[in-house]
């Protein structure tokens, strides 16, 4: 079942989160580049912002993305299945149908571009661990909120030799 979509995030020096629908705060940091914090309420409340930029880096390339205007339009999630491949599920959360972009840029494929009607789930796996020594890099933009991003960067972990980057040249 799919977590509940996060209704608040905070970004600051010490670091960066989101506030769970239950009211618990799931977060990170520090985060670079981020000053002074700011409350940030997704569905819009008096006088607060509703656009948001949250990044959170980790080790091995690890990076989520998170970015939004002011309506919400779509969610995005990205699971590992049992087999080393990521299921990539872009939803309408709209009310009107959005067209969905979808880069995976570790290769620099062309990005494949989706319709989806309000309401509607499209799903995409990527072999990783086959496709780019384990690297990954998603990239889902959509055309309703221009500043709507969801970015999951990193490297799949196999317990196996690996390379440094995603192009198989040693590096």
């Amino acid at each position: 079942m799919p977590a509940a979509a996060p209704v608040a995030a905070l970004a600051g020096h010490g670091g960066a989160g989101v506030v769970t629908p239950h009211g618990g705060v799931v977060g990170v940091g520090p985060v670079a580049g981020v000053g002074v914090p700011v409350p940030v309420t997704v569905g819009g409340a008096a006088g607060v912002s509703t656009a948001y930029q949250v990044t959170m880096h980790g080790t091995n390339g690890f990076l989520r993305e998170f970015a939004g205007g002011h309506t919400p339009t779509a969610e995005v999630t990205v699971e590992l299945t049992d087999d080393q491949v990521l299921k990539l599920v872009v939803t309408n959360t709209g009310k009107a149908p959005l067209r969905a972009t979808i880069a995976d840029v570790t290769c620099g494929d062309s990005p494949d571009s989706v319709q989806l009607d309000p309401g509607r789930t499209h799903t995409e796996e990527i072999d990783a661990g086959r496709q780019a020594n384990g690297w990954y890099d998603l990239r889902v933009t959509v055309d309703r909120d221009p500043a709507f991003t969801r970015r999951f960067a990193g490297h799949l972990e196999n317990g196996e030799n690996s390379r440094t980057g995603p192009d198989g040249a040693d590096h």
